[in-house]
């Protein structure tokens, strides 16, 4: 959460978001619940049925849940475990571009 409070501040909008420890988050627990959930941890955590249902439970209606960090070959078990919670929308799912030099830290 270190990362994350800091990356709100050097983009100007760390009083527009709350951040919380996935520990903090129970189904239900945001009052009122939140337009836009952000989930950045491996696809392991975020397929259990506990995360699924925390994540989504707090997701006001017509909400955005995006859920990063996710590789390619990992998006049909994110499909099944939030199908019935979410629409999916293929479009918005792109890879990243690593621009130039970036072959290193993607590992291409």
């Amino acid at each position: 959460l270190v990362v994350a409070a800091a990356n709100l501040e050097l983009n100007g909008v760390e009083q527009r978001a709350e951040l919380l420890h996935v520990r903090e988050v129970v189904p239900g627990g945001l009052v009122p619940p939140a337009d836009v959930v952000v989930a950045n941890i491996l696809v392991g955590q975020l397929v259990r049925p506990s995360m699924v249902c925390s994540l989504c439970a707090n997701l006001a209606p017509g909400g955005l849940l995006c859920l990063s960090g996710v590789r390619p070959h990992e998006i049909g078990s994110l499909k099944e475990a939030y199908g019935t919670w979410v629409e999916w929308e293929d479009w918005m799912y792109a890879e990243a571009d690593p621009g130039v030099g970036g072959e290193a830290y993607w590992g291409t």
